[in-house]
């Protein structure tokens, strides 16, 4: 679950980076 979470927040912080 952590393992996850922490995908998440990378994946979004990509997300914010490509916009």
């Amino acid at each position: 679950v952590v393992e996850q979470t922490i995908n998440v927040g990378a994946e979004t912080a990509a997300a914010l980076k490509a916009q």
